[in-house]
């Protein structure tokens, strides 16, 4: 009854490798029908599974009913007067101690991340409170100036100029609130293709495109895109270091950089982001014709 009962897989064999006694659990793990077990040899049954070698111990792995389960393989010798009857192999399955434990490396590690990204969170979050103390004046006061100002004043040009330089300013610092906060808190309805084309039409978009005079820019937008709740200022952070990432790509050689969008339905989670859950999705993307990176 122990023997056929335990949860331990137990196999006897013979000082040649046959299969002598092999109990219920073994079967079950290996899949052994009983007019199988006669002919069988345990190298035979145990040859077709990846296997890791350890000291006086076999780790095996196997899938079974659509998942892997992993095992354990010891054995001992059964003797008689110093005379070799054979071999006493026990299979022990160990898959819920192995899950657990890569379970509890994988928390840790989300732990060790959690705490970095918390540090970094505090720092940023204490110079963007800082940095808004100081730009709140280079933003507002050109707005006064430039209500006293006349129309005509040569001033004006530069006082603008000093404001916009303030604006993209506390852009940087809602980056760097983004993450203190791990989130962008400023979310609107937006269409990307309304993004694109604002950006298309920056100076700084142009001034990439006197940089790199030789790359040919294209887009390509669906009309019928599908809008999305985002951050409008970190979207189009994106999209412009994309672009400066696809035109250095092409390392001084003529080529061509497209921004293309298009709607999406995924009908699985992404493969590596298993949170973007399945559903109606907008894509943007940026390609270049570079030569790429070496593998």
């Amino acid at each position: 009854n122990l023997f056929e009962n335990i949860l331990d897989g137990i196999i006897v064999v013979s000082p040649t490798g046959t299969i002598i006694q092999i109990n219920e659990s073994a079967k079950d793990m290996f899949y052994v029908q009983d007019t199988e077990r006669k002919h069988l040899r345990i190298s035979e049954l145990l040859a077709d599974h990846d296997s890791t070698e350890t000291y006086q111990n076999r780790e095996i792995k196997i899938a079974r009913k659509g998942e892997l389960r992993y095992f354990s393989v010891s054995q001992s010798t059964i003797e008689d007067y110093g005379i070799q009857l054979g071999k006493l192999i026990i299979i022990r399955d160990f898959t819920d101690i192995r899950i657990a434990d890569e379970e509890k490396r994988h928390l840790q590690s989300q732990l060790q991340k959690a705490q970095k990204m918390e540090v970094v969170g505090g720092l940023a979050g204490g110079v963007a409170h800082d940095l808004n103390n100081i730009l709140s004046g280079i933003i507002s006061y050109p707005e006064l100036i430039l209500l006293h100002l006349p129309k005509d004043s040569p001033l004006k040009k530069p006082i603008k100029a000093i404001q916009e330089s303030g604006m993209r300013a506390a852009e940087v610092v809602a980056d760097l609130l983004t993450i203190a906060r791990g989130v962008a808190i400023s979310k609107e309805p937006s269409n990307l293709n309304s993004i694109v084309e604002e950006y298309l039409a920056s100076p700084e978009h142009h001034q990439i495109r006197q940089t790199h005079s030789f790359i040919n820019f294209n887009h390509s937008l669906d009309p019928d895109l599908l809008n999305v709740n985002c951050s409008k200022i970190h979207i189009t952070k994106a999209l412009m270091n994309l672009v400066i990432n696809a035109s250095e790509a092409t390392q001084g050689i003529s080529g061509t950089v497209t921004i293309s969008t298009k709607n999406q339905y995924l009908d699985e989670p992404l493969s590596g982001y298993e949170q973007v859950r399945p559903g109606e999705y907008t894509v943007l993307s940026v390609s270049d014709d570079g030569p790429g990176i070496a593998s």
